[in-house]
């Protein structure tokens, strides 16, 4: 049980790299190596603590489970939150909340993404998507805006980007 909490512990979701740097007060940076340090390993395990309470893990069995109504939401786009429920490093599998006029910009594909409308509806580029619908979009195609005029649930499996932190804070 301890080597999949280690692992938990040392990979954290894109948007949520992106909080942290943007909740930081100006010149939080001008801290020195050893309070940098202190700092990093105080905030790992807090963020180690919880995703081993959102999630049960079942070690012998290899299995976690992270129940519907746990885990955290995490600010994506307007009017849309992102719940990862798993990030191996090349696959991000997650949720995506779209409360009613929530979007996510059009963007290219850095790698195959998946999903599946689990709840209400919503446009994907001049295509509308029901719950039930499943989408591939490979990777390289141009994935067109995602709106949702009265929100919706959906499940998306997807390639993870893993950055560094300074390069997501540019990004967002």
């Amino acid at each position: 049980m301890k080597k999949a909490n280690q692992k938990m512990d040392a990979v954290l979701p894109e948007p949520l790299v992106v909080q942290l740097l943007a909740a930081m007060p100006p010149g939080a940076s001008a801290a020195g190596p050893k309070r940098r340090a202190a700092m990093k390993q105080k905030l790992l395990a807090r963020i180690g603590e919880s995703l081993r309470e959102d999630a049960e893990i079942d070690a012998a069995a290899g299995m976690r489970i992270v129940r519907a109504g746990e885990g955290h939401w995490i600010n994506f786009a307007p009017n849309v939150q992102m719940k990862v429920l798993h990030d191996d490093g090349d696959t991000r599998t997650w949720l995506a909340r779209f409360q009613a006029g929530g979007r996510i910009r059009a963007h290219l594909q850095t790698g195959d993404e998946e999903a599946i409308v689990l709840e209400g509806w919503c446009h994907v580029g001049e295509h509308e998507m029901r719950a039930g619908d499943y989408q591939l979009i490979p990777r390289g195609a141009r994935h067109g805006e995602i709106v949702s005029p009265e929100g919706c649930l959906i499940f998306v499996r997807s390639h993870s980007e893993k950055k560094r932190a300074s390069d997501l804070a540019a990004t967002r």
